[in-house]
């Protein structure tokens, strides 16, 4: 039974916005989990944190993964093994949208997306956490299609395009437990649990204020602040609604490449543009992305997986007046599961 004791911290982010700063220097990792906050027990290994910051590891709530460290949009590898070391610990894919040739039948696309999710369950990029289990809405699925997809682990429903009978298709879906998840320009009417991009892309301006609030009004939904979208925007919907119903994700990768520091990038945006708390934003793209997705994980809670980032600032002194004044992160250790990545 592995024991370490990290202490020494400066600044211990939790993930959760009811409490996103916990008054504690210390954390004990056993056996791939948090399992205790704060003391000081006695441990077989023990890391010095130098006053730097402890929170959890960043998650990806919206990826396009292909298979493997590969993105063939954009002739990428490795890159999944960078955004580890630039603190992505779990990532969500919204569907497997750029396999050249993909089948856009109904039932090509379970089967793709049943091969996605047994794929990724064993690739682990640094010991990344890809969540694959997304099904792409295409016409003509079933409630078949959808239970033979369910059976086999997928967990969500993604519309990334106009599909004829939408509004039936999610209702048929959420009713069988899948997590509704769409892009902005086509959420109308599929009532979804994730709007993604709603600071829009590099095809797609996004939303307005006035459509952004008539969709937390209509149904509540977790919206994604995109990296790849207009950043003044992102700032603006952060700082103009409730962040309780905001995460981030990459969206990517695309066309133009991948950045691999794209998670920790928007955290310090929202920070140094934004005046957001840094302890508040860093749950935007932890506990926030969790909830959207309803996994476990993106807190530092005991008995949460052990999947945390130990991180200090470019001067390496005050975590929370350097992200303020625009200085970046600098990601020093990776936990993945207790382990070191």
């Amino acid at each position: 039974m592995s024991r370490l004791l990290i202490d020494n911290i400066g600044l211990l982010a939790s993930g959760d916005l009811a409490e996103p700063r916990l008054q504690a220097d210390s954390l004990l990792i056993e056996d791939a989990a948090i399992a205790q906050i704060g003391g000081r027990p006695h441990v077989d290994e023990h890391l010095d944190a130098g006053g730097g910051l402890v929170c959890p590891g960043f998650w990806d709530a919206h990826h396009y993964a292909f298979f493997g460290d590969y993105a063939p949009l954009s002739e990428s590898r490795g890159y999944l093994e960078a955004s580890v070391r630039c603190g992505v610990t779990s990532a969500v894919s919204v569907g497997a949208a750029h396999l050249p040739g993909r089948p856009r039948d109904a039932l090509g696309g379970t089967q793709l997306a049943i091969l996605s999710t047994r794929s990724w369950a064993v690739e682990r990029p640094l010991g990344l956490k890809m969540l694959a289990g997304t099904l792409i809405a295409a016409a003509r699925l079933t409630a078949d299609d959808l239970s033979e997809a369910a059976s086999a682990g997928v967990t969500c429903l993604s519309f990334l395009d106009e599909v004829p009978g939408a509004p039936e298709l999610a209702q048929l879906a959420g009713a069988k437990g899948f997590r509704i998840v769409a892009e902005a320009p086509v959420a109308e009417g599929v009532s979804a649990d994730v709007i993604l991009s709603v600071n829009g892309t590099r095809t797609h301006p996004g939303l307005d204020d006035t459509e952004v609030g008539r969709f937390l009004n209509r149904s509540n939904p977790m919206l994604v602040l995109s990296a790849t979208g207009s950043l003044k925007r992102a700032v603006e919907i952060a700082t103009r609604f409730p962040l309780d119903r905001l995460t981030l994700g990459s969206a990517q990768p695309d066309r133009v490449g991948v950045r691999p520091d794209a998670i920790p990038s928007m955290i310090e945006l929202l920070v140094g543009f934004g005046n957001l708390d840094p302890c508040r934003a860093i749950a935007l793209a932890s506990g926030n992305a969790a909830r959207a997705y309803a996994q476990r994980g993106g807190v530092i809670r005991v008995g949460a997986p052990a999947d945390l980032l130990l991180a200090s600032t470019t001067s390496g002194s005050d975590v929370v007046r350097d992200l303020a004044d625009g200085q970046r992160l600098r990601i020093q250790h990776v936990f993945i599961d207790g382990a070191i990545s």
